[in-house]
């Protein structure tokens, strides 16, 4: 909510600047590269965010390579988490790391000086492994998930120049992710319970135009 009302105040902002300004906020023909990052996921790191999903809050970070109307996108993100329980006779880790990434293209349509939408399509990718181990007087215990994701689908938002070199946009997606996924069972002194099992996941998610972006433009 409060990051809606921050993107609302500087959209407010603008509209009494526009009539003003001379600068070509959004050019055409030269080639311009993008950073952006997602301070939506910035600020969800920090409560935690839901690595068990792709959606827009997966890439921190992007990167766009635009010309004219339309712009080739990139997006990168990892995660990484670790804990260790010793409740005497039993210790306990949990690790769990995550990496995804994307590719797409966009294309732009300008709405006024200051205003862009842009609606493209992405391929995504991604990796989870989580393993946990249980060590006790009884016996030892892991037990691992691997998920292999695969999918993509289209993405659209909106975005408002604050100058010619810095960007405020806001941005959703319609993901549909196929993900295999491998769990496996292991103990050292009792095999015989040993268990490993691989299927198949199918999620469609769609996202409303809440992942918020500051981009610099280069």
């Amino acid at each position: 909510m409060f990051l809606g009302l921050c993107f609302w105040y500087f959209s407010i902002a603008s509209l009494h600047a526009q009539e003003k300004d001379s600068i070509a906020f959004f050019p055409n023909n030269d080639r311009n590269i993008e950073l952006g990052l997602n301070v939506t996921t910035v600020i969800a790191s920090f409560v935690g965010a839901d690595i068990n999903r792709i959606s827009p809050e997966s890439f921190p970070l992007s990167l766009k390579i635009a010309k004219n109307r339309s712009a080739f996108r990139m997006g990168i993100g990892a995660s990484y988490f670790s804990e260790e329980t010793n409740t005497f006779p039993t210790f306990s880790s949990n690790t769990t790391h995550a990496y995804s990434a994307r590719v797409g293209y966009e294309w732009r349509f300008f709405i006024a000086k200051r205003w862009m939408a842009h609606f493209g399509f992405d391929v995504v990718g991604g990796f989870l492994s989580e393993t946990n181990r249980v060590n006790s007087s009884i016996d030892v215990s892991t037990l691992q998930r691997e998920d292999f994701r695969m999918g993509g689908g289209p993405v659209y938002g909106l975005q408002l120049a604050l100058s010619n070199r810095m960007v405020l946009g806001c941005e959703a997606s319609m993901y549909g992710i196929a993900t295999r996924s491998n769990i496996s069972e292991e103990f050292v002194e009792n095999p015989i319970f040993n268990r490993s099992e691989s299927r198949w996941l199918g999620d469609f998610d769609i996202t409303v135009p809440k992942w918020l972006y500051l981009i610099i433009r280069f």
